[in-house]
């Protein structure tokens, strides 16, 4: 470039398939690149834990400041659907280059585990069915904590962890939940209340009401 930046545009073969979509890399780093304080981007996928494959973007900004995760996603879901939208930023002050002047991807670091998290307000379980649900979406996601306004497709989750989430949903609270409830229902906020008025009208159930505590 003519300030003597390395923008890295990607091979035409540069694609991966995750959870059954096929996702051009290069297509998300040039989007990313449009962002008015992103000066360069390389978007990969990793594989931290075994079946758990994920985007995750690193990101040169124009100025010394950090850009904010938020600010990105929504950025880039005004522009490409949800299942091409990085579950994780990271900001670099160079992108590592080999010595013919490619990016590095062995040396880009892993995301840890603040940086997987939706940057919002942490809103803590106020209920035992939530700080169930909590617990649940926390072993699954392998997140160290999930708010209860926390989006699970924000968050990562996708259909497998879905399938995971309800089936340790159904053992937990004895439940024949479908799967459609987390789709609909994806907060533990909104899941909880879904859960609680299965529990409530379960026929022949003799489970008393569930304290839905102090709701703000």
């Amino acid at each position: 470039m003519p300030d003597g930046n390395i923008q890295f545009i990607g091979r035409v073969d540069n694609q991966v398939k995750i959870r059954g979509y096929r996702i051009e890399l290069g297509e998300i780093e040039a989007v990313l690149t449009r962002h008015p304080q992103v000066t360069n981007a390389v978007v990969t996928v990793r594989e931290d834990s075994p079946g758990d494959k994920r985007l995750v973007a690193y990101v040169v900004a124009t100025e010394k400041e950090e850009l904010q995760a938020n600010e990105l996603r929504q950025f880039l879901k005004t522009k490409l659907p949800d299942y091409m939208v990085p579950r994780a930023f990271i900001n670099l002050a160079s992108l590592p280059l080999t010595a013919s002047g490619k990016i590095n991807h062995k040396a880009l670091p892993p995301p840890d585990e603040g940086e997987l998290e939706v940057q919002k307000e942490f809103a803590a379980p106020r209920t035992q069915v939530e700080a169930s649900l909590a617990q649940i979406w926390s072993e699954v996601l392998k997140l160290q904590k999930v708010g209860i306004h926390d989006n699970f497709f924000e968050l990562g989750g996708h259909s497998l962890l879905a399938t995971q989430v309800i089936s340790r949903m159904r053992g937990v609270f004895d439940l024949e939940i479908p799967l459609r409830t987390l789709f609909e229902s994806p907060t533990i906020d909104e899941l909880a209340v879904a859960v609680t008025h299965m529990r409530e009208n379960k026929p022949g159930s003799n489970f008393p009401p569930i304290d839905r505590g102090k709701r703000n």
